[in-house]
């Protein structure tokens, strides 16, 4: 097991498919990095496998976002993972927030929302559904019974070391033919809730499916790394700062001597001296003009 691998699995001839999950290192550096509590860090960790194992079953280039906010206590949760399984997520709470509150506390009154960021415009989608339940395991049900029809089932557990989830659907073919609620559907879902967040967290993926699914004729059908960590960098920001324009930049520079920037995911701090910035211009300026014809 690489330590950062997703599974999909199905039930033979059932309607039925899964997914399951567990993050090791590369989550354990970047929840370090983040520096959150405990609980935000398992409602953190929770989130990013659940954004894997929705997108794992996507056929699309792009991104997906899982996005809650609006809420009484979280300013913003964002879990995104892209076609290649490259994964990142960040967490902040509205000022005065207790960052031991539980699920249903800190979402109170908010929004969760599914983006799909595609490549091709004909393939985004969004979807909204307000925050409710006990835990965002139960808030992505409600999500995919009302915006989906699609029954589905999550079991998600996280800590400062660890993140694993387990996903049952049911099939969208048999979502679509308006089938009832399928036994084998009823059958997977009481299997799943006997799994604990120990054995989520400490399992490899193919062997906690067996386990909970090997009476049923669950059956893995491939097997895919994914990697946690920030797509930003020096040269993006660089275009954030083009973009803003070399007015405003200096104006900037007048006040404060230097140009920062925050990456909102990893926390990473970029700083551009008034030489480094102005820079940035003066190439912009030199770089010969495109053959393009508009």
């Amino acid at each position: 097991m690489s330590g950062q691998q997703l599974i999909r699995f199905d039930f033979g001839d059932q309607p039925l498919r899964g997914a399951a999950v567990r993050l090791g290192p590369q989550w354990r550096a970047w929840a370090q990095q983040l520096a959150l509590s405990e609980p935000l860090t398992a409602l953190l960790g929770q989130a990013a496998v659940a954004s894997v194992m929705m997108a794992s079953h996507l056929k699309f280039e792009g991104k997906l976002n899982l996005q809650v906010q609006d809420c009484a206590g979280i300013s913003l949760l964002l879990s995104q993972v892209d076609h290649r399984l490259q994964q990142r997520a960040t967490l902040s709470l509205v000022e005065g927030a207790s960052g031991d509150a539980d699920w249903a506390t800190l979402s109170a009154g908010g929004r969760l929302a599914v983006i799909i960021d595609a490549d091709r415009r004909d393939q985004r989608y969004q979807a909204v559904v307000p925050t409710s339940g006990q835990s965002i395991a139960e808030n992505l049900a409600d999500y995919f019974d009302q915006s989906e029809q699609l029954p589905t089932r999550f079991w998600l557990a996280a800590n400062q070391q660890a993140a694993a989830g387990v996903m049952i659907q049911q099939m969208p073919a048999a979502a679509e033919r308006g089938d009832p609620p399928l036994d084998a559907f009823e059958t997977a879902a009481l299997l799943g809730q006997t799994s604990t967040a120990k054995e989520l967290l400490a399992a490899d993926p193919t062997d906690m499916v067996r386990r909970l699914f090997g009476s049923e004729g669950a059956q893995v059908r491939d097997a895919r790394d994914v990697t946690v960590a920030c797509r930003c960098s020096r040269d993006r920001i660089a275009n954030v700062i083009l973009s803003l324009g070399e007015a405003d930049i200096r104006e900037l520079l007048d006040e404060r001597g230097e140009v920062e920037a925050h990456c909102d995911f990893c926390r990473q701090r970029y700083v551009y001296s008034a030489h480094d910035a102005l820079a940035l211009f003066a190439a912009d300026a030199a770089e010969p003009p495109s053959d393009a014809v508009h």
